[in-house]
């Protein structure tokens, strides 16, 4: 039991101020089971391990509500829907996401890296990679009674792999396994009972369809996604990998649309809606998640709600997203993420990008709409930088389409 309490409390001091698991003292949380809910509206908080997976990396999509699934292809398609990279118009490229964490309480060495690339090797196959790092620094944690127990450097990581496959002139597939890592404790010692680092594999799957359409005399591109992401094993924190101590991935579902305009050579602009809903067991009406298998637990998630129908429903989170692009150089975007049981997820986001040459430069910024709530990506820029690596494969031949460019709009007819 003691091993569950010093989990749930790690959890809670890196990572949970995200998904409003906990707003009462620690000294109340170190008394209960199960993280407390009185920060949430909908009185069933959804629990999982490695939140961070849930945190959208890359700035384009932080300045569009924290929406990926259909958004047009970029080199970070791989956190969202990897189907997207049969898409893109150049061979490779690669980003590097730096997002500061719980900046708006002085936090000053909590950070989210994320760096990803994807490669070409023809026009129907591309495989990406992901490393996505969540670094807390150091970190004292306390007893029950508050005295202190250890001082450890937490930290999370995720490695991830894609196969993209294009399977006709507008319909992608992908394939992802991920490997994921979470260190909470530093190695922490209770009755020769050891806390070790959590080890979880898993997989996701997207589809992606693009087409080509005309509004009276503006063409338009008219693009569907949906994906699901981070199917695997769960994660346990004892040395005995015991259920009783196992938390459940946040398998995600998504499906999304995107309806991108192109005004004139110079102006385009993209709007988009995604709807998700996290696959796992909802806790009973005393806050226990069902000990279950990861398929049982994700066909169970559509009708376990305590609340009923109702409760589903209100379950399933809403993001969408407005998207100027100007030449090709310059994009301006505005969002809203709306997710009803928790009052820090309901926020507005703005963002900008600017293309030189081979490179982009985006930035987000989150804005929180729900008074007397805080989110811990308030008040900070995310800031992502992107390289488009095509002139480095330029001397191979390919008869890869030119279908979306790297950065932003123009569908299949720029």
């Amino acid at each position: 039991m003691m091993i569950k309490r010093f989990v749930l409390f790690a959890l809670f001091a890196i990572v949970t101020p995200y998904l409003c698991f906990a707003t009462q003292s620690l000294n109340t949380y170190s008394q209960t089971d199960n993280p407390p809910s009185s920060g949430l509206i909908g009185g069933h908080p959804i629990q999982f391990a490695m939140p961070i997976l849930v945190i959208a990396p890359d700035a384009r999509a932080g300045g569009l509500g924290d929406i990926g699934v259909a958004t047009s292809p970029t080199t970070n398609a791989q956190n969202w829907n990897p189907a997207k990279y049969a898409f893109l118009e150049t061979q490779g490229g690669a980003s590097l996401s730096y997002i500061p964490w719980l900046r708006n309480i002085g936090a000053s060495n909590i950070n989210l890296l994320y760096l990803t690339g994807y490669y070409k090797f023809d026009e129907k196959n591309s495989i990406a990679g992901a490393l996505r790092y969540f670094a807390v620094g150091s970190l004292q944690f306390l007893t029950e009674e508050g005295h202190p127990l250890i001082t450890a450097s937490p930290n999370e990581f995720a490695i991830d792999f894609s196969y993209t496959r294009l399977l006709g002139d507008n319909f992608a597939m992908s394939l992802t396994a991920r490997y994921i890592r979470s260190d909470l404790s530093g190695g922490y010692v209770d009755h020769n009972v050891r806390m070790e680092a959590a080890n979880a594999v898993a997989a996701d799957v997207g589809l992606y369809y693009n087409k080509p359409i005309y509004v009276g005399r503006n063409p338009s591109t008219i693009s569907f996604g949906a994906a699901i992401t981070n199917v695997g094993s769960k994660m346990s924190y004892s040395l005995t990998g015991d259920e009783e101590n196992a938390y459940f991935l946040p398998t995600t579902l998504r499906v999304g649309s995107e309806w991108l305009i192109n005004m004139n050579q110079d102006h385009d602009i993209a709007f988009n809606l995604e709807l998700s809903k996290y696959l796992i067991p909802t806790p009973d009406s005393s806050g226990k998640t069902a000990n279950v298998g990861i398929f049982e637990g994700m066909v169970q998630s559509f009708y376990d709600a305590p609340g009923g129908f109702k409760e589903e429903m209100q379950e399933i989170m809403l993001g969408v997203g407005i998207e100027y692009t100007y030449a090709k150089q310059l994009m301006a975007r505005i969002g809203y993420f709306y997710d009803y049981k928790s009052a820090n997820r309901k926020y507005l986001t703005i963002g900008a990008g600017i293309n030189y040459q081979m490179f982009t430069l985006d930035l987000a910024y989150l804005i929180p709409t729900v008074s007397g709530f805080s989110n811990p990506l308030a008040n900070t820029i995310r800031i992502s930088l992107s390289v488009d690596m095509g002139e480095m494969f330029s001397n191979r031949e390919t008869n890869m389409p030119r279908k979306s460019r790297n950065n932003r709009g123009g569908g299949f007819f720029r």
